[in-house]
């Protein structure tokens, strides 16, 4: 019985990494602002999104 190999959460997170940094730098910085003025907005639901519950934002982010 043989075991494909699988795609973890670490080697998405990687590529996704590695598609950012090689974005064009204007558009890596309307991200940068875009996640700024998200924070200033909504501080309850950003900090709630990269803590404990980040999965979930993930699940939304790969689900739109």
């Amino acid at each position: 019985m043989s075991e494909e190999p699988f795609t973890d959460m670490y080697e998405l997170i990687d590529a996704i990494e590695a598609v950012i940094k090689a974005a064009d730098p204007a558009k890596r910085e309307a991200l940068a602002s875009t996640i700024d003025a998200y924070h200033d907005d909504f501080p309850e639901d950003f900090h709630w999104a990269i803590g404990a519950q980040a999965p979930t934002l993930l699940s939304h982010l790969m689900m739109n």
